[in-house]
């Protein structure tokens, strides 16, 4: 009696094994492994590109020191024009028609 009784456990222990191999879905591995390869060796690439550019860049970024005491030379505003404003003037251009109040009924 012990045998029906393990029976269905054995059985259900079956069953679940080919279910969790489906589950993790084998016929999609090679692709999975061909997009990650591609991602990988982009990366490998890019990185490579960036620690070339920043090697080359290394020795041209020399700034010189600031200079607090630095003063801009005068300017001569005499020969500055005027330049009209965008907004001046434009409400005397717009056509509005005083309309007579309607009586409230």
């Amino acid at each position: 009696m012990n045998t029906s009784a393990e029976a269905p456990a054995a059985t259900a222990q079956r069953s679940v094994v080919p279910a969790l191999i489906a589950a993790m879905r084998p016929y999609q591995w090679p692709k999975n492994v061909i997009v990650f390869a591609a991602l990988t060796l982009t990366y490998v690439i890019k990185r490579e590109s960036l620690k070339e550019q920043r090697e080359k860049l290394k020795g041209t970024r020399e700034l010189p020191p600031p200079n607090p005491n630095l003063q801009l030379p005068e300017r001569d505003t005499n020969d500055l024009i005027p330049v009209p404003s965008v907004v001046e003037d434009t409400t005397k251009l717009l056509n509005i028609d005083a309309r007579p109040k309607s009586p409230k009924s």
